[in-house]
């Protein structure tokens, strides 16, 4: 197995540096979050449910078709 270019990002790699930050040497060290931001949209959701009445994805998947 050889070595990954020096320009590999560190996602192509498949990991992330200590402590939570990718590190590309020309970069330095980039915080990765945690990000807060506002979701009054997503909260309002989670609030009041739409009940289904049926499996939006049966007709996908074939399901109650002959």
């Amino acid at each position: 197995m050889t070595a990954p270019p020096p320009s590999a990002s560190p996602a192509i790699l498949g990991g992330v540096g200590r402590a939570g930050a990718a590190h590309r040497p020309e970069w330095g060290r980039l915080p990765l979050g945690p990000y807060v931001f506002p979701r009054p949209a997503y909260d309002e959701a989670l609030a009041a449910p739409v009940p289904l009445t049926e499996d939006p994805l049966a007709p996908l998947l074939g399901e109650g078709q002959p």
